[in-house]
């Protein structure tokens, strides 16, 4: 009996690397998408500011943008439960609703220079 205690100690010590590993990725996932927008915006910026901008495209911009905040807040939020106790469920749906609301956004703005 001894024996089955020590495999479910060793089994659970093998996870914990694992999961701070998950948490580690899903911090970097939240930190580059935050930076990859915010260049896509400075640069969307110099678009609007040069005059090259539509009302219509800036208005899409807009509206993608608003879309991908809401995102971001859902993926922080979902960042802080796995965080605080290890349940991915929550991140695995808001990460992947921020990756589409992020690339969506990007992909806009590429599509107006």
């Amino acid at each position: 009996m001894k024996t089955i205690p020590s495999l479910i100690l060793a089994a659970l010590l093998t996870l914990l690397p694992a999961c701070a590993t998950y948490k580690q990725t899903a911090g970097k996932l939240l930190a580059s998408t935050a930076l990859t927008v915010d260049a896509a915006m400075r640069s969307w910026a110099t678009v609007v500011k040069m005059g090259k901008a539509t009302d219509d495209q800036q208005a899409k911009v807009r509206s993608a943008y608003e879309q991908y905040q809401l995102a971001m807040q859902a993926a922080e939020a979902a960042y802080v439960v796995l965080t605080g106790t290890g349940e991915r469920g929550a991140w695995m749906i808001a990460s992947s609703e921020l990756n589409t609301k992020s690339t969506t956004l990007t992909s806009l703005v590429l599509s107006f220079k």
